[in-house]
């Protein structure tokens, strides 16, 4: 019973420290840095290492994450950024996830994190395609590592991206074509994204959608 409650609680407890940071960060800004520094000697220390803590801890269960080859061995829904293995199992359970598993996961809780990575684009591509890691490797001609080496490489630069492009796909051993034609049909869908988000431009700002 007292497990049961503590897994409860734990969300709720994550909830109000976010809350807690994303507050003193504006008080920051508000006030200054210094004025911090006045109320608490240690403010910098102590917000950093609260914020830290909320990266290293399992969101649902509060188990503290272990560490592998691409750092904080986390894994990501669309409910959660940052899970362990036995969350993620639970949460997936019976739901049409199957073809991303623990590979896709993980590299999709490492791009929100990193987000100048290749790892989230990969992981929606992943999720996009309903393709399994051994096809993606497949399709880009790369082993577990080389598709790994892939994930944790920077994201091409929009002013130089053939250049880029073509570097890594001659660094790494991977398909350029493949590569390009995963990178553009990222770009085209968070185009898409962001036009079906924007608000009918014949309909006011402020007049809501009728739906």
């Amino acid at each position: 019973m007292a497990d049961s409650q503590a897994f409860e609680s734990f969300p709720t407890l994550r909830a109000d420290l976010i809350q807690l940071t994303r507050f003193v960060r504006a008080l920051e800004e508000h006030a200054g840095r210094e004025t911090c520094l006045a109320v608490r000697p240690d403010y910098d220390l102590w917000l950093v290492e609260l914020e830290y803590g909320l990266q290293i801890y399992c969101e649902r269960c509060g188990r503290q994450l272990d560490y592998d080859l691409i750092g904080i061995e986390a894994y990501a829904t669309a409910a959660y950024a940052r899970l362990c293995q036995p969350c993620y199992d639970t949460v997936t359970r019976d739901r049409n996830v199957a073809w991303i598993g623990y590979a896709g996961a993980r590299l999709a809780a490492h791009g929100a994190v990193r987000p100048d990575l290749l790892a989230g684009m990969l992981a929606r591509a992943m999720e996009r395609r309903k393709l399994t890691n051994w096809a993606l490797e497949h399709e880009l001609n790369l082993d577990e590592s080389g598709l790994l080496r892939l994930a944790l490489s920077p994201c091409p630069r929009p002013d130089h991206a053939d250049e880029d492009i073509a570097r890594l796909a001659t660094a790494i051993g991977c398909q350029e074509t493949a590569l390009r034609r995963i990178l553009e049909e990222d770009r085209e869908a968070k185009e898409a994204g962001a036009s079906a988000a924007m608000p009918s431009a014949s309909m006011p700002a402020d007049e809501p959608l009728p739906f």
